[in-house]
């Protein structure tokens, strides 16, 4: 069985599009549905102007967990990135 890095960049681009995808794409699927739920709970905040907040900082968020998530996968299954 041959195992294969995770990229950090795809992550990154992933959780850009999709907050929690690339944490997804990464083996974190809690986390990452975590970020997606989050970031669709602010989305529906924006009615009353809190959620503004939770959409960028859940965004944000989604993309260093994936970049982070990525890169303990690699480090774990000995590889370096």
């Amino acid at each position: 069985m041959q195992v294969v890095p995770k990229s950090p960049g795809i992550a990154v681009l992933a959780s850009l599009f999709i907050p929690g995808l690339g944490s997804m794409i990464s083996g974190r699927v809690g986390i990452g549905v975590l970020i997606l739920a989050l970031y669709a709970i602010s989305w529906i905040l924006t009615i009353v102007l809190i959620g503004f907040i939770g959409v960028f900082a859940f965004w944000v968020w989604g993309m260093a967990q994936a970049y982070h998530d990525a890169v303990d996968w690699n480090r774990r299954h000995g590889f370096i990135s």
